[in-house]
């Protein structure tokens, strides 16, 4: 086995103490007990190789393109490097765009989306990333011995900044195996768990750990010999019971802690954390501590110390403890003082997001968002440790009721009736600064000249607050969230605070800021007041026209839900049954809602696949997969018939019912951008009070009432969500998250009140439009609640429908014209989809749908490429025969 320098130096004493042997030991036992059969083993040592191989490919292709001594100037070939060199998802579109797919996968969805949330956007980034990383691989096959000063100049490139061993050691692994160990997270872990080190995942880390790692492999060879015809070599065996020790035994290598973290005054901090899932801490100055030493921690904090009046080196010391403390497992409850706001699960590594306040991170799953009142606490940092018994107590707390989230809502009057708030100042220095700077600048520079625009004494300026951010840098900050909101500031580059075009035109000043932001309050409350009313109310407030009041009736309540038992106060006596006459000013009645009811006849999976043109055998495998999960989800690109495949379906599922008693119904539910919590599952709302003024009533949302009514029915009931991928789902859906995994449990949500659980005759169908956002950037939480049906081109379908219908149109040229646009757009999601032909009238309709239709798609699609979406002009179909 070729050596290196550090990485494969056997090491002088075994790795493993006994007891972490025999430990160890017993698991592999178990695991060759309860994994693969030997044709199991011999496919998954195949797949190995397999991907070895393909790596191999790659990498001599590479050689063959890149000259030597020569910087990359084929901005094409750089992101060939990228899809070539670092580990991809096995999804469709990386199979499409032939990216090097690999059981550990670091690109997780879209190569150009990542690298904008990486930051490399400027010119010349994408460039210079790649000629690192193949100089790197480069280095590192050709010299093995120079492991370690490869990974210090590679680390020490600007450009390279995120790309630690999980991405960078597959290649290596499957280039040199006998050199390079795979160093992926799981391993990593299981390593620094039975070795008893203290690995990172910083790329400088790598030559030690890879010669730990090797040298624990070569001591467990003999436990390692699984599979009796040897199918896998050690150190894939190991590669594979490291994934089967986490994954699927679930092997705690550490005992969760829990952590109590405060989140500070502003309620803007606290809907970031919530909304973007992850929690976060100051003292940003430190800059990224993923990758550095304790000695060079205290050389950073001791030097920042100095420079500013109101840091201590001890409130500093958080940001470190948050670092390397938290681990992924651990538990966090995000508080406000006394009043606890959210529980969540770490589920990542630490980053460090640069440019914003709060830039020390950690990923979190919320499990529980229902406030709570502390009692006897004294959580004085902002980073707490949590006993077990004080984190069990403090989650036998009750939520806050109803009456007490009415008050908590009520004591934030509206933004007319409340002193001017702090960051207002701050708004129009930043658009005068950005409209000096030519519509945009880096962060620095523009916080920089807002400070120096606003004249504050330097004490003011580093006043820290509990969460180690400066008071002052924090109102900035959401003062560009508010320009944000009003549309004055666009969501530009990483680092680069950008003004829109309305910011462009705009004289902002102190007082037509403070009217800008009581017109959007304004316009936020009226629409929170309207969202659950009926498309009728929305457009009596929509327009100036003056309406007789007598001319509009609430609408009655459907007769199966009507109640005349009254008590002595004369309200319903039955209130489950008189929910729908209590709330005409809560949510829209049934009859606004779009109810389709189950058909009075079966309407079976051979009437399902007819109407879509399938095999009856497919629809009868997708209605399996719903009634095992209880949700499911059809994604696909536009045209591939993803509503009508749900209301086909919701048809089928409502009169499938073996009692013969067909009550069920479906609904239909458009998300969007603006979709909310409050929406979909219940919220407060203001209400004119007698008074005057406003008053909140906590209402139950469209979900909510859907299974208010589902309770009342024998049959299934449906909730189609249409464009699920429209809204913030975390959001969206809160507690839903738990309940929708766990459909026999029942849970407390957010307002208090009975526990609450999904009725079992609910079922809900979802479209997903992945034109719109990638599968695999949807929340994998949520991917794990739902069975994801994929519905992509399917040009049988186009054929089936004009031979039934019998249209006489010859739809095989254009079959051929869609296969090779769609081979142009080189990636499954953002296909031509085969719904905009199936017309009875196609013949004479072609012409109008695809200068109307598929033109414009194409168009945004290949904005940037002109010349190409050339070739797919009807005109240029229509010359070549289609």
């Amino acid at each position: 086995m070729t050596t290196t320098n550090t990485a494969s130096l056997q090491a002088s004493s075994p790795i493993l103490t006994p007891a972490k042997h025999r430990e160890i030991t017993l698991l592999l036992d178990e695991f060759r007990r309860a994994t693969l059969t030997e044709g199991d083993w011999a496919a998954r040592a195949a797949s190995y190789r397999e991907t070895r191989q393909t790596a191999r490919v790659n990498y001599a292709a590479l050689q063959a393109q890149i000259p030597a001594n020569q910087p990359l100037t084929d901005e094409q070939l750089a992101h060939d490097v990228l899809r070539k060199l670092l580990p991809h998802a096995n999804s469709a579109a990386h199979r499409w765009q032939g990216a090097w797919i690999h059981w550990t996968p670091f690109v997780m969805g879209d190569l150009t989306a990542w690298q904008r949330i990486a930051g490399w956007t400027q010119d010349g980034d994408v460039l210079r990333l790649a000629q690192a990383l193949f100089d790197f691989v480069h280095r590192c096959v050709e010299e093995p011995t120079q492991l370690d000063a490869a990974c210090a100049a590679f680390s020490a490139q600007p450009v390279t900044k995120g790309l630690q061993s999980g991405a960078l050691t597959p290649m290596l692994n499957a280039l040199r195996p006998d050199a390079f160990a795979l160093l992926s997270n799981r391993t990593r872990q299981v390593l620094n768990y039975f070795g008893e080190r203290s690995f990172l995942t910083a790329l400088t880390d790598y030559p030690r750990a890879n010669g730990a790692l090797q040298a624990l492999v070569q001591e467990l060879a003999g436990a390692l010999q699984i599979s009796p015809l040897n199918a896998l070599t050690p150190s894939d065996a190991f590669d594979l019971f490291c994934q089967w020790l986490i994954s699927e035994r679930q092997f705690s290598l550490r005992e969760p802690r829990h952590w109590a973290i405060a989140v500070g005054d502003d309620d803007w901090v606290w809907e970031e954390w919530r909304t973007g899932c992850f929690v976060a801490l100051g003292w940003d100055e430190l800059g990224d501590l993923s990758d550095i030493d304790r000695r060079e921690f205290l050389r950073r904090r001791d030097s920042l110390a100095a420079q500013h009046e109101h840091w201590s080196k001890r409130g500093a010391d958080q940001a470190w403890r948050f670092a390397r403390q938290l681990h992924e497992g651990d538990s966090v409850l995000v508080h406000r003082g006394d009043l606890l706001l959210g529980v969540g699960t770490i589920s990542g590594p630490y980053y460090y997001a640069a440019d914003v306040p709060l830039a020390h991170r950690f990923p979190v799953e919320w499990t529980e968002l229902a406030p709570r009142q502390l009692v006897d606490v004294d959580w004085r940092k902002a980073l707490h440790l949590l006993a077990q018994a004080e984190f069990e107590q403090i989650m036998r707390a009750p939520a806050l009721s109803a009456d007490a989230l009415a008050q908590l809502a009520q004591s934030i009057a509206p933004a007319a009736e409340r002193e001017p708030p702090t960051y207002l100042k701050f708004m129009a220095p930043i658009v005068d600064v950005l409209q000096s700077m030519g519509g945009a600048g880096r962060t620095a520079q523009v916080m920089e000249a807002v400070l120096t625009h606003a004249n504050l004494p330097g004490s003011e300026l580093n006043r820290l607050s509990a969460t180690g951010i400066s008071r002052v840098k924090n109102q900035i900050y959401r003062a560009r969230r508010a320009l944000m909101d009003l549309g004055l500031l666009s969501a530009g580059p990483r680092g680069v605070w950008t003004l829109s075009d309305a910011g462009q035109e705009t004289q902002l000043t102190a007082e037509n800021a403070q009217q800008l932001l009581d017109d959007l309050a304004y316009r936020q409350l009226l629409e929170e007041s309207l969202a659950a009313e009926s498309p009728h109310i929305r457009r009596l407030t929509e327009s100036s026209a003056e309406y007789n009041a007598a001319a509009y009736e609430t609408p009655s309540p459907p007769p199966e839900r009507q109640s005349s038992a009254r008590n002595a106060d004369g309200e319903p006596a039955d209130k489950e049954l008189a929910f729908d006459t209590l709330r005409p000013q809560v949510v829209a009645s049934p009859q606004d809602m779009s109810v389709r009811h189950a058909p009075a006849e079966p309407y079976t999976l051979a009437q399902v696949a007819a109407a879509v043109y399938l095999d009856e055998e497919v629809v009868a495998r997708w209605v399996q997969i719903v009634q095992r999960k209880g949700q499911a989800i059809f994604y696909g690109p536009p045209g591939t018939g993803k509503t009508f495949v749900a209301e086909q379906m919701a048809r089928h599922l409502c009169s499938a019912t073996d009692d013969g008693i067909r009550d069920g119904f479906y609904e239909v539910v458009q998300f969007h951008a603006a979709y909310a919590y409050e929406d979909f599952v219940q919220g407060l709302r203001p209400r004119p009070a007698a008074g005057g003024g406003l008053t909140y009533e906590l209402v139950p949302g469209r979900f909510l009432d859907f299974c208010h009514r589902a309770r009342q029915r024998n049959g299934p009931c449906v909730l189609i969500i249409d464009e699920i991928n429209r809204a913030n789902l975390s959001r969206v859906f809160g507690e839903l998250m738990y309940l929708l995994e766990y459909r026999d449990q029942a849970i407390h949500l957010a307002g208090g009140g009975e526990p609450f659980r999904i009725p079992t005759n609910v079922l809900i169908l979802a479209t997903m439009n992945t034109a719109d956002r990638s599968i695999a950037l949807v929340d994998h939480a949520l991917r794990r609640r739902f069975a994801f049906i994929p519905l992509f081109p399917n040009y049988d379908v186009l054929r089936r429908f004009h031979a039934e219908q019998q249209t006489g149109f010859d739809v095989e040229p254009l079959i051929r014209r869609l296969e090779q646009i769609n081979r142009a757009i080189e990636d499954p999601n953002y296909a031509v989809g085969i719904s905009y032909f199936l017309r009875p009238n196609l013949a004479d309709e072609i012409t109008d749908i695809w200068q109307t239709e598929i033109e414009p798609y194409l168009e945004e699609y290949f904005f940037d490429q002109p010349e190409r979406m050339e070739a797919f002009r009807w005109r240029r179909g229509a010359e070549s025969g289609l």
